[in-house]
């Protein structure tokens, strides 16, 4: 008498029993219901003794119980719907966790990375090898370039043709745009709509505007972001516009920014940036407009400024700035706006500020400005607005009465004389009238309490 022994879950005393697994064929399976004897119990299993000699098994043949592997199929196939279910919460928590040097020129023409020889994974990192000094920072977990390659890792998983759907530039992107996120703060950003979402092209991504798959615009202004600004920022090779004003940003501006060789608009306003200016800004041959204001800058402004001859607006107010305006500005043919009020600039102001025929504004208070007020700035007949308010200035004040003012600021200097006065005769009540006539002159203010200034039409006294 041969005894076989068949696991089952214990459902009750009695159960219905299919018979997964026998060691060998003994013909046909009948499926009956028999009383369950309990003769030990493990994890809710039961090992049965079923006596063949007792008709409960009478020729089994294993290629007709179909409905006893169809239960085992069953849980089986539910089995693997579950993990995969998980393994998908878990992908999708992965991406909730993601929310919260010589100038590299191969880079630019960098042929596709095959993966002949590589699996995908060096082949990433074979990318990201591009961008100097990131080699050593993929390796610690505490850095952003970590948890950016991380991400890239993910998107792979999600993505097994990342390499081949993805050109070597957008596969940097990503990467840089993933150090970005984590290097700013990401997690805290007021808005990060599509950052690191799965499957999410990155020119989506909010504030990345982009051009045939390149990158050329990230403005992320009022949104929260703290910490510093990456040095691989500056492999964003055709980047036009930064814009990353009013947030909480510290550290020092990229020494390598000058990589940026398409940028037009650099804007850091409004933020906690310290240290100087790099004098590499000169590379920046397309910059039209400069916005550090309301920053920790120190240092002097660099000669290599007015080397950049499309500049337009240069706006470096409220810092930390010291020495003098270098005479290249000067030379700044396009020049709207220059800007350098509240400052420790000191020095004089130079005569050939007549050169900057398209100035609309010139902005200086608030420094330690010395000498005369140059005649020569009353021929910029577009400028609007001329604050030289809280300097040292002194000497006589220029004939204004002939310009297209609409805000003079002349008050806390040293300054004396009649505001828009030509002579002392006939023509001096002429050119006042002129003066305080003027349509579009809203707001005059200077030292008019003191006896040494004259000004009739002044809206500010001081």
């Amino acid at each position: 008498m041969r005894e076989w022994k068949v696991r089952e879950t214990i459902i009750s005393s009695v159960d219905k029993v299919r018979f997964y697994e026998l060691p060998e064929t003994q013909g046909d399976l009948k499926e009956v219901s028999i009383p369950i004897e309990q003769s030990s119990s493990s994890y809710g299993t039961l090992c049965l003794k079923v006596n063949p000699s007792d008709g409960v098994i009478d020729n089994f043949n294993s290629d007709i119980i179909t409905r006893t592997r169809v239960k085992r199929y069953f849980y089986a196939f539910w089995f693997i719907i579950t993990i995969f279910s998980f393994g998908l919460f878990t992908g999708r928590m992965s991406v909730l966790k993601y929310r919260h040097s010589p100038k590299p020129t191969a880079l630019l023409n960098t042929p596709e990375i095959s993966t002949d020889d590589h699996d995908e994974n060096s082949a990433l990192l074979e990318i990201i090898k591009l961008i100097p000094d990131d080699e050593l920072s993929l390796q610690n977990s505490s850095t952003s370039q970590y948890h950016a390659f991380q991400f890239l890792l993910f998107e792979q998983h999600n993505n097994p043709n990342l390499l081949t759907t993805h050109s070597t530039k957008q596969i940097v992107q990503l990467y840089i745009l993933a150090n970005i996120y984590h290097s700013l703060n990401g997690y805290n950003w007021n808005n990060s709509t599509n950052w690191l979402v799965d499957s999410v092209d990155a020119c989506n991504w909010m504030g990345v505007r982009c051009i045939d798959d390149a990158i050329i615009e990230l403005q992320l202004d009022q949104n929260n972001l703290q910490g510093s600004i990456p040095n691989e920022i500056c492999y964003l090779f055709s980047l036009e516009v930064l814009s990353l004003s009013n947030n909480f940003i510290t550290g020092h501006i990229p020494r390598c920014i000058s990589l940026l060789s398409s940028l037009s608009q650099l804007h850091l306003d409004h933020n906690k940036i310290h240290g100087d200016i790099p004098h590499t800004i000169h590379d920046l041959t397309y910059l039209e407009s400069i916005n550090l204001s309301h920053n920790l800058i120190q240092g002097s402004i660099s000669n290599s400024l007015g080397s950049l001859q499309y500049l337009e607006t240069i706006d470096l107010s409220s810092n930390l700035l010291v020495g003098t305006i270098p005479l290249p500005i000067f030379s700044l043919k396009y020049i709207i706006v220059l800007d350098i009020h509240s400052n420790h600039m000191s020095g004089t102001l130079s005569k050939t500020v007549e050169n900057l025929t398209n100035l609309q504004v010139l902005s200086l208070s608030q420094n330690k400005f010395t000498g005369a007020i140059p005649s020569s700035i009353t021929k910029l007949e577009n400028l609007e607005i001329l604050n030289l308010n809280d300097n040292l200035f002194s000497g006589d004040i220029p004939h204004f009465h002939d310009m297209k003012l609409r805000q003079l600021r002349l008050e806390h200097n040293l300054l004396e004389g009649n505001i828009g006065i030509g002579s002392i005769f006939f023509g001096k009540m002429l050119n006042r009238r002129r003066m305080c006539d003027l349509k579009e002159l809203e707001s005059l203010s200077a030292d008019c309490f003191r006896d040494s200034v004259i000004c009739f039409c002044c809206t500010e006294c001081f």
